[in-house]
């Protein structure tokens, strides 16, 4: 799952489709937590209003009783009168008594609100604000978050979310950084499944890396779900068969170059190699890497032109120059039909140059020569710098008049 989408997975966290969460939901939690200190309050409530009317009543009773006794005290008994009294004062006394129960209730009942606040930021504000931070770092691809899953109900479910969904992406680190060093890889990877088609089981491409643009120039998406086979040079198939068929194992030949199409009808030549990952369950394919020889063989080819070849003049060295002579004597053994010459040249005051104008007007003299001989040849005759101010020419299958001719024309 990307990691821009976990932030949005958290708020819902995943369950086995018909299953019912077996532990209680947010709201039965703040029922929990909230109910006792508000059924708490509603009975003190009560509790002070019984106290305050029923010692209010006895007041007033005590109050009219004392009064009519004093209006009447020149009749009244004296033992009428301290009675009245004493239960004024009983009626005094309960009603400070229900005031200290009511202030001994409303200092109970902010304690429990206080807990209750205890509480709610215990169980529920912190973790959702842990929840938050995490999913926060979680979604910006951090890893090594973790939150405590011992919460009950679903903030509990939440941090178990939080969690399972952090490991996973520390165990794609790894592979998320694969996937880049692929995507940037100047060699072309491919991933080849099986699939079933008319005339049997075919090879298709299930992956193509980036460099498909740049080695095939086809985009990656184009090469999704299309046969192998099919852009690869017919004669190279076979080969390729094979390949897919023992992948990891070394080719008798050493690696296997195969030959791959390229959208502006050429074919490019590639170095294959291939791994078995079809039991990996994030590939179940076989990977090839294909690695573009053209660059490879440009450089091979410059390195073989630079042994045989003059580096200053460009022509042929002594190397060279023998291979061609020994060649031409081979087919005229074979075959003599008309002979071939060799001319040398040797610039005369060589030395005299070199010492009084400097090495540089020297070379300029050596190739000024040596693209004299190679305009005064014939195309399949080969001329050569044999070292120093000396030059050979060979041509192929002319007599010596020829051989004179050519001799003119260069001086």
């Amino acid at each position: 799952m990307p990691t821009e989408m976990w932030g949005a997975a958290l708020t819902r966290p995943r369950r086995p489709a018909g299953q019912a969460s077996a532990r209680p939901s947010l709201r039965a939690n703040v029922v929990v937590l909230f109910a006792p200190p508000l059924l708490a309050l509603v009975a003190l409530a009560l509790l002070a209003v019984v106290s305050y009317e029923r010692s209010d009543d006895q007041i007033a009773r005590a109050r009219q009783e004392v009064l009519r006794l004093r209006a009447l005290a020149t009749a009244a008994a004296p033992v009428e009168v301290a009675a009245a009294e004493e239960r004024l004062d009983r009626a005094l006394d309960e009603s400070r008594r229900a005031r200290t129960v009511v202030g001994l209730g409303l200092v109970g009942a902010l304690g429990l609100g206080g807990l209750a606040a205890f509480r709610v930021n215990r169980r529920l504000v912190r973790p959702i604000r842990a929840a938050e931070a995490a999913a926060g770092r979680v979604n910006a691809g951090e890893v090594g978050v973790r939150l405590d899953p011992s919460a009950a109900g679903e903030i509990g479910e939440l941090a178990t979310a939080v969690n399972a969904m952090a490991e996973d992406l520390d165990r794609s680190r790894s592979s998320l950084a694969g996937t880049t060093i692929l995507e940037s890889s100047p060699d072309l990877v491919l991933v080849v499944g099986e699939q079933e088609g008319d005339g049997g089981v075919h090879a298709v491409v299930r992956y193509a890396s980036t460099a498909a643009t740049v080695m095939l120039g086809r985009p990656s998406a184009w090469l999704t779900d299309v046969p192998l086979a099919s852009f690869v040079h017919p004669d190279d198939r076979s080969k390729l068969a094979a390949i897919l068929l023992q992948p990891g194992e070394s080719p008798a030949g050493g690696a296997s170059e195969i030959r791959f199409s390229h959208v502006q009808g050429r074919w490019i030549e590639g170095e294959v190699a291939a791994v078995d990952l079809r039991d990996d369950p994030s590939v179940r394919g076989i990977a090839l890497f294909v690695r573009d020889l053209f660059g490879r063989k440009a450089q091979e080819e410059e390195l073989r032109h630079l042994a045989l070849h003059d580096p200053l003049t460009r022509l042929a060295n002594r190397t060279l120059f023998t291979e061609h002579v020994d060649h031409a004597l081979a087919r005229t053994r074979r075959s003599p039909v008309r002979p071939h010459a060799v001319l040398l040249v040797d610039l005369d005051g060589f030395k005299t140059i070199n010492d009084s104008l400097g090495h540089a007007a020297g070379d300029e003299v050596l190739v000024e020569l040596a693209e004299r001989l190679r305009t005064r040849i014939r195309p399949g005759d080969t001329a050569a710098r044999l070292g120093g101010d000396e030059f050979g020419i060979l041509l192929e299958n002319s007599p010596e008049d020829d051989a004179g001719v050519v001799a003119q024309r260069i001086l």
